[in-house]
């Protein structure tokens, strides 16, 4: 004869959707969902009290779980579920894990650990500024002593080790004495493992005031174009 087979009593908690897709500074893709399950792992719908906390269990050294609110590594139980939203790593690695734990009291387990998971390089997000103009000595007319260096970096500041085929350009962003920046081949650098060196730049005219910016450029078939609108300023010089 056809029977029937009920949801049990809350037994433990249980993973339903696991930390993955992860990029540095952004969203994890598939953001965690616990839930309170029965002893065959079915969903029990009608616990709708207790709350489920995360932190991180693995991960490199210095690494940090992070969530865009601040009260989101904390979250309530609904229908059974307690899902998790905006968490997210800043730097990149692999053997991350996280560690969940629900304060509801159950007969089994209280505490889940996820699988391991890798924290990938995301897209460009920030351009760093490691040697500005302003650094070093300026004369007219000859090459800069601090010769600009500018890294592409993620959302969570990992440099973009990948990309040698976009391009940093610098331009004037403060032009008091109506300077010229030259070579002008040169003021547009192709990144070299997401660094942009620039070499033997100089300005023609003394002044006090200058100041350059930097952005990003997109490769798209054989130019560059600013596409983004990522960039930076330099710090004011003479």
């Amino acid at each position: 004869e056809e029977f029937s087979v009920q949801v049990g009593q809350p037994y433990k908690l249980g993973m339903i959707v696991p930390p993955e897709m992860a990029y540095g500074g952004s969203p994890f893709g598939n953001q965690p969902v616990l839930a309170i399950q029965d002893r065959g792992g079915n969903v029990v719908a009608t616990v709708n009290e207790g709350h489920v906390s995360v932190q991180l269990q693995s991960g490199p050294d210095g690494a940090m779980l992070r969530c865009k609110n601040d009260d989101g590594f904390t979250v309530p139980i609904k229908d059974g579920f307690a899902a998790f939203s905006d968490l997210f790593v800043n730097e990149k690695g692999s053997h991350y894990s996280l560690r969940f734990n629900t304060d509801l009291p159950l007969d089994a387990a209280t505490e889940v650990i996820s699988n391991d998971f890798s924290v990938g390089i995301g897209p460009p997000a920030q351009l760093a500024i490691i040697h500005d103009v302003s650094d070093g000595i300026v004369s007219g007319g000859k090459a800069f002593v601090s010769q600009p260096r500018v890294e592409v970096r993620d959302a969570g500041g990992n440099v973009l080790e990948m990309d040698s085929r976009s391009a940093v350009r610098i331009s004037f962003h403060s032009n008091p004495s109506g300077g010229v920046l030259s070579p002008v081949e040169r003021s547009t650098v192709i990144l070299q493992k997401g660094v942009a060196q620039f070499r033997n730049l100089s300005i023609d005219k003394a002044g006090f005031g200058y100041r350059m910016k930097y952005y990003f450029l997109e490769r798209e078939g054989t130019a560059f174009v600013e596409k983004s609108q990522l960039f930076v300023y330099g710090e004011f010089f003479m």
